[in-house]
């Protein structure tokens, strides 16, 4: 009997071992866009309103993903006033915040000069993207934030290097415009074959989610890649521009399948718990004359990335082999005994 103890124990000291089961490995984060409107280029009543929901969120989010449209003319004086209302206040209470150009923020010299010193972005993209294409590793997860390097396309080249150097479970990539079509066609869709490069190398790298705007409302639909990998693309463009109608016709069906559509404003709580991820909608909800609360709606979307392929770090990979085969040597030990 001592022998089967000891057994028991070698397991579960080798299973608890084994990198990234740690919980220290969780936090939250949110993910919204296009803020643009007719006050000094925003819609600052939604901004101020949508700022105060992500920090009173419990708990709290430690980073805010913004995927572009900040402001509508893209000036010097529109950025700064985007960072002053909604930026500055997040930053205030710990908050992090990584936005990314949209078609109305393409002055690059402005934004280079707004996203700078103490508001800089990190500074790893191409060189010619530099400050608006970007990647930085939180915790265990991988952040890509890619801006366009052509009409619609983005640079593959470097986000190859990215994500073959990518050594953490979960990887997240946002940029503006959708993959594949909702309402907008200008998107990476234009380009087929560049769009589905870029679809495939997110799916190889163990990613499934994509966040992405341009369209103002809320869109969860999911695309095969080429391999038969389910990714899934998360529209969040409702952080206040003017929403948008839509015929609820995706343009590349059957191959993109949709869960869930919602026309208003909100933003995307997405909960990273070790390998297990969760992402909800919190829609806009005037519950009556002058109150307003953010509530799940419903979308749910959750995954777990831990296997070899979706994720999993080399090191854990190799540990939990290096596990198993202790096991089935321990366990003919005791056989042949």
């Amino acid at each position: 009997m001592r022998r089967w103890h000891f057994f028991v124990f070698v397991c579960l000291t080798l299973i608890v071992s084994i990198p990234g089961f740690a919980a220290q490995d969780s936090f939250r984060f949110v993910v919204t866009g296009d803020s643009r409107g007719g006050d000094n280029g925003v819609n600052s009543a939604q901004l101020i309103e949508l700022k105060d929901a992500i920090i009173a969120e419990q708990p709290q989010p430690e980073l805010v993903i913004f995927t572009g449209d900040l402001v509508y003319n893209g000036t010097v004086a529109q950025l700064l006033y985007w960072v002053q209302i909604f930026m500055d206040p997040l930053i205030a209470h710990g908050i992090a915040v990584y936005p990314i150009r949209g078609n109305h923020d393409s002055n690059a010299d402005a934004w280079q000069a707004v996203f700078s010193g103490a508001y800089a972005l990190p500074d790893n993209g191409p060189p010619a993207e530099l400050d608006m294409t970007y990647s930085f590793v939180h915790k265990n997860a991988q952040f890509i934030g890619m801006d366009v390097s052509g009409f619609m396309e983005v640079n593959q080249g470097w986000l190859d290097d990215q994500l073959a150097a990518k050594n953490v479970p979960h990887v997240f990539v946002f940029n503006h415009y959708p993959a594949f079509a909702v309402n907008h066609v200008d998107c990476l869709a234009m380009y087929p074959a560049k769009r589905d490069a870029f679809w495939n190398s997110i799916g190889q790298a163990g990613g499934k989610m994509y966040f992405t705007g341009h369209d103002h409302f809320y869109d969860h639909s999911q695309a095969y890649d080429i391999h038969g990998i389910q990714i899934h693309q998360i529209v969040a463009g409702s952080a206040g521009a003017s929403l948008y109608d839509w015929d609820d016709v995706y343009r590349e069906a059957p191959r993109v399948q949709g869960f869930s559509h919602c026309r208003d404003h909100g933003y995307v709580v997405v909960d990273v718990n070790g390998y297990s991820v969760q992402s909800v909608f919190k829609e806009r909800i005037e519950t009556q004359p002058g109150q307003v609360q953010y509530v799940n709606n419903g979308d749910v979307f959750t995954y777990t990335a831990w296997l070899p392929g979706q994720g999993l770090p080399l090191a854990t990979a190799g540990a939990l082999i290096a596990a198993l085969l202790i096991v089935v040597f321990t366990i003919r030990r005791f056989v042949l005994n």
